[in-house]
């Protein structure tokens, strides 16, 4: 009888034995291939793995969820683990999953559409029993891969529509709050830091501020709008950018707290004061906006809380229990720099 311990279907509905017929050799050849089993010449090996491998070919067992015991792991994937935000929420998640005798294997993807594919291969195959995953660029491959698990999965923001998967949903008012404040005080011209508009946080958080400039009949100036990657040496660079402008926004905005504070050395660097010349705000409200001089005007968004009702979230979903939507709400800091 033929080994079929591999056969599976991927979301491409490909089985161990299109694999075989494609190759010309037996599933079963296949199978010991793909399982490091039996005698079979290295370089036949090496062909089944690359094409397995190319069309993210999983094992049943493994991609499909038909497991016969709990692993009491769960997934957890974040774009930057060396984000202060990120690394909030893995806190949250974690203490979570200790209340219900869970580990959480993290992987970062360093904010690459391929890696994070990868990444969650790695993960259901190291038989997570559900995914954590931080939809940053709402790729359609992996969303596609993800499509094809059997295993619960929730997802940190909405995705695109003709997607289903459990997600959190997040209030971006505040957002037209901030943008209200900075005007009030007097900075009608305000420049904007914008995030990777290959990600949804980028997009909608440029959004906001386009659509708030013009329904108050501000200034919006192409050249006071910069896109940068959410890192502090993109801010800092972008802020550069701002500062060689003959004419010079009076606040900046920008879509995280870590673009900000770059965006603060640069002005400082510059010999200008913070707000007296230029007025900056953030969004997340990591440890260091309190931190640095002057203390950063942000948006607090529950880092924390959102690791943690991520994962119960799922744990509910493990155990087979129902789940309600959650929405979570940020809050206006105003502090020293605007």
């Amino acid at each position: 009888m033929e080994d079929k311990k591999w056969e599976a279907r991927t979301d491409r509905g490909v089985t161990i034995y299109k694999i075989a017929e494609e190759l010309g050799v037996s599933p079963s050849t296949v199978s010991r291939a793909l399982n490091n089993t039996g005698r079979i010449s290295q370089e036949l090996r090496e062909k089944i793995i690359e094409l397995a491998q190319k069309y993210n070919y999983i094992p049943n067992e493994m991609g499909r969820g038909l497991r016969t015991r709990s692993s009491m792991l769960l997934g957890l994937m974040v774009p930057d683990i060396a984000n202060p935000y990120y690394v909030n929420v893995a806190r949250g998640a974690q203490d979570e999953a200790d209340k219900y005798g869970y580990s959480i294997a993290i992987c970062n993807t360093d904010n690459d559409a391929d890696l994070e594919k990868k990444r969650i291969i790695t993960l259901v195959r190291k038989r997570v029993d559900g995914l954590l995953v931080f939809n940053f660029f709402n790729n359609k491959d992996t969303l596609e891969l993800l499509s094809g698990f059997t295993i619960p999965i929730v997802l940190f923001n909405p995705p695109p529509p003709g997607y289903r998967f459990v997600h959190i949903k997040h209030d971006t008012s505040v957002i037209n709050s901030l943008l209200t404040y900075l005007s009030g005080k007097g900075y009608t011209s305000i420049a904007h830091i914008a995030g990777d508009q290959r990600t949804i946080v980028g997009r909608l958080r440029l959004k906001h501020f386009i659509h708030f400039m013009r329904s108050h009949n501000l200034p919006l100036r192409e050249e006071w709008t910069i896109e940068s990657d959410f890192t502090q040496k993109g801010g800092y660079e972008a802020m550069k950018t701002l500062l060689m402008l003959e004419e010079k926004p009076r606040a900046v905005w920008a879509s995280n707290d870590l673009m900000a504070i770059g965006a603060m050395e640069a002005i400082k660097e510059s010999g200008l004061s913070i707000p007296k010349d230029i007025a900056v705000a953030g969004y997340d409200d990591i440890e260091y906006a309190s931190i640095v001089t002057p203390k950063l005007t942000t948006v607090y968004k529950p880092k924390y809380e959102l690791g943690s009702i991520a994962t119960g979230i799922l744990i509910n979903l493990i155990k087979g229990e129902g789940v309600e939507t959650v929405l979570l709400k940020d809050k206006l800091i105003i502090r020293e720099s605007a």
